[in-house]
């Protein structure tokens, strides 16, 4: 019966940290409308940093709760699950998979700087404030760069058209932005006031978040006691497999809709964000360690996942034959996870 408990709170809370990182970021992105802050920043930051916002506020609950490896396991288990299973599903649902261009030269080389920092930060097995501090500041630099690369020639038809765009009277273009489960947030008009509604999203989703986190860490602690797991085990499987759903069925909504770009788009801005904002914010709230499981299993998956996801990306298509690969190897990260064999 407490194990049913715990599982029941897991879900829900679950579903609590999704759904309020959804509505914050909803009225985070209205109000920088309203701010006039540019679609293009605004991509890059406050949706980007909103397909994030669960991994970040669970990560920064477990540490202040004193479970500082719940934190990595879940950011390396979370990239994995965005590499492996969204793109592997993603290849699956579209058969091939076209790789632009700028992908592979500016989003896949800073994430495999993000990693090569990460892993550089986190060989000794735990990442303290100061360490942090650099992973934030290697965070802050890919988000400059993608900003001061970004040429209107290299536009493509995998783009969007943000809402403060089609209020132009006088042109529109396309702007890229990185992608996230709430792109339909900017596919909408928005009104041209702050609205009431827009604020009350705004304080639910800071609460929901705040709680929302407590009460996943908690029940995650619960879960792994009764069965006698080790709670890193069920983060890099169960909480990472949670939190990564929703960028899954953007993937595939995406795919469907001949936008593979967005697919790719995403997992890359998410592993960055996982490896570098929300494991340094996460540091400075406590020391974040690696537990035995995640570094001899969780870091070796994550490089192996990460190299290939760059070298099949190289030929500029993913093959259906790869997205069944894609899947067994995680198939396989969860079998070396759990002690399978």
């Amino acid at each position: 019966m407490l194990l049913f408990f715990w599982s029941l709170v897991f879900a829900v809370s679950l579903l609590l940290l999704v759904k309020s990182a959804d509505f914050l970021t909803e009225s985070l992105v209205k109000l920088a409308s309203d701010l006039k802050i540019p679609a293009f920043i605004m991509g890059l930051t406050v949706v980007s940093l909103g397909t994030s916002l669960p991994e970040l506020s669970a990560s920064i609950a477990a540490v202040m709760r004193g479970r500082g490896e719940l934190a990595a396991s879940l950011a390396i288990g979370s990239t994995i699950a965005g590499i492996l299973l969204v793109v592997g599903m993603s290849v699956i649902s579209a058969r091939v998979l076209l790789v632009r261009k700028r992908l592979i030269d500016i989003d896949a080389s800073l994430f495999a700087i993000s990693l090569v920092l990460f892993y550089f930060v986190a060989r000794d097995g735990g990442i303290n404030a100061l360490e942090g501090v650099v992973l934030l500041a290697g965070f802050l630099v890919c988000v400059f760069y993608v900003i001061t690369e970004k040429k209107d020639d290299d536009l493509t038809s995998d783009t969007l058209i943000t809402p403060d765009l089609l209020d132009s009277k006088n042109e529109a273009r396309l702007v890229e932005i990185l992608p996230s489960r709430l792109e339909k947030s900017l596919a909408r008009k928005q009104d041209s006031d702050f609205s009431l509604r827009s604020f009350l999203l705004l304080v639910f989703g800071f609460v929901g978040l705040a709680i929302g986190a407590k009460l996943t860490v908690d029940s995650l602690v619960g879960i792994s006691d009764l069965l006698n797991i080790e709670g890193t085990v069920l983060a890099m499987t169960m909480l990472a497999i949670g939190t990564a759903l929703p960028e899954l069925f953007v993937a595939v909504s995406a795919v469907a809709r001949k936008n593979g770009g967005l697919a790719l788009g995403n997992v890359f801005g998410s592993s960055i964000i996982n490896l570098s904002l929300v494991l340094g914010l996460s540091s400075m709230f406590g020391r974040v360690d690696l537990d035995t499981v995640t570094y001899t299993v969780g870091l070796p998956f994550l490089l192996a996942s990460a190299a290939l996801l760059i070298v099949s990306g190289i030929s500029r298509r993913i093959h259906y034959w790869e997205g069944i690969m894609y899947l067994l190897v995680y198939f396989l990260f969860i079998v070396k996870v759990f002690g399978l064999f």
